[in-house]
C-alpha cells in the first residue's frame, strides 16, 4: 500500500469489480453451522412422508402390540472393526419416519463383537435422551441379539460387562424388542458405521460425526447423580433440594437457599436455569474433562470466546 503504482492497481481493480457486488464476509462461527446441519437432518414434513412410504413398517404390520400406549421407535445399529479403525452407525426412526443418524469413531481397540455392543448402547443412551418408550431394536449381529435375548451365553469377562451394560439400559424402557436382521436391511446403520471407522469427511455437516475415546465398559456415566460422587461445590445445594437440609450456620443456609433457587433435577440430573437460555446439565469427572478438551481442541478450538 506504500507503492503508488501497486495503490492504483487496487483502486482500479476495485472499480471494475464493483458492478459484480462482490461482498467481504468473514468466516460464521459453529454455531450457524449447527442450524444449517439440523435444516439437512430434518428436511420439510411433506418430503420425509414421502420418503417414508418406502421403508418402515407400523408397530402393527410388526406384530407389536403397543400396552402403555406409547409409539413405537426403532432403531438400527451397527459395528464395525477392519484396518481403517473401529466405528459403530446409529439410525433412530420416530413414529413420524423422522431419522436421526450418528457415526461414532471409536478411538479404542475393539473386536467386532465389542464394536457391535459400542453401537447398540450408544443406540439406547440416544433413545434414552429422545425420551423413547417403546423401543423396537435391529441389529444383524447374531451373537448380541442372542445374548441379549437369553439364546446365548456371554462367555469373557469384557462380553459380559457389555452385556450387563445393555440389560440395564434397556431395563429403563418401558417395552423393548430385539430381532435380528439381514445385513441387506441394516444398510444405513452399516454405511454410518463404515463412515465412523475411517472418519470420512465426505459427509460430515449432514451426519455428525462422535469420537468416543474410552470404553462403555465398565460403566461410567454421570447421568444420575448420586451420593458416592464425593463433596463438590455442588454437595449442599443437591442435599437441599433433594431434602431441604441446610447447614448450620446462618450465613451459609441464606447464600445455599438463594442459590439453589436458579438450579431444578430433572430425570436425575442437575440443571441450571435461566431467563433467555436453556438449562445447563451440571458436569464433573471423565465427563467434564471431555468437554473441556473438545471445546479448546476440537472443531471449536480456534474461537476462543
Amino acid at each position: 500500500m506504500h507503492k503508488p503504482e501497486s495503490s492504483g492497481r487496487i483502486l482500479k481493480w476495485t472499480v471494475e469489480l464493483g458492478q459484480f457486488e462482490v461482498d467481504y464476509k468473514p468466516r460464521t462461527t459453529i454455531k450457524s453451522q449447527a442450524l444449517a446441519d439440523f435444516v439437512l437432518e430434518f428436511p420439510p414434513h411433506q418430503e420425509v412422508e414421502h420418503e417414508a412410504l418406502i421403508v418402515i413398517p407400523s408397530a402393527e404390520e410388526m406384530g407389536l402390540k403397543n400396552q402403555n400406549g406409547a409409539p413405537w421407535w426403532s432403531l438400527f445399529v451397527d459395528g464395525a472393526s477392519n484396518g481403517d479403525g473401529e466405528g459403530a452407525g446409529i439410525e433412530l426412526i420416530s413414529p413420524e419416519v423422522h431419522k436421526i443418524r450418528r457415526a461414532t469413531y471409536l478411538a479404542f481397540h475393539v473386536t467386532n463383537n465389542d464394536a457391535e455392543y459400542e453401537a447398540l448402547i450408544n443406540g439406547l443412551k440416544l433413545a434414552l435422551e429422545m425420551k423413547v418408550e417403546n423401543l423396537n431394536m435391529c441389529s444383524d449381529s447374531m451373537i448380541v441379539v442372542y445374548q441379549i435375548n437369553g439364546g446365548y451365553q456371554a462367555k469373557g469377562p469384557r462380553t459380559e460387562l457389555y452385556l450387563k451394560c445393555a440389560q440395564r439400559i434397556i431395563a429403563r424402557f418401558n417395552e423393548v424388542r430385539l430381532e435380528l436382521i439381514p445385513c441387506g436391511k441394516n444398510e444405513g446403520a452399516d454405511e454410518l458405521a463404515k463412515l465412523g471407522s475411517r472418519r470420512e469427511a465426505t459427509l460430515l455437516g449432514v451426519v455428525p460425526l462422535d469420537i468416543q475415546r474410552h470404553s462403555s465398559v465398565p460403566e461410567n456415566e454421570v447421568g444420575n447423580l448420586s451420593d458416592n460422587l464425593g463433596p463438590t461445590w455442588m454437595t449442599h445445594i443437591l442435599a437441599y433440594i433433594k431434602e431441604g437440609s441446610l447447614r448450620d450456620e446462618k450465613n451459609e443456609e441464606r447464600r445455599i437457599r438463594y442459590k439453589a433457587a436458579r438450579y431444578v433435577i430433572y430425570d436425575g440430573v442437575l440443571y441450571k436455569r435461566g431467563f433467555s437460555v436453556p438449562l445447563l446439565k451440571y458436569l464433573d469427572g471423565d465427563e467434564c474433562n471431555y468437554i473441556l478438551r473438545e471445546i479448546y481442541e476440537g472443531i471449536c478450538g480456534n474461537h476462543s470466546g
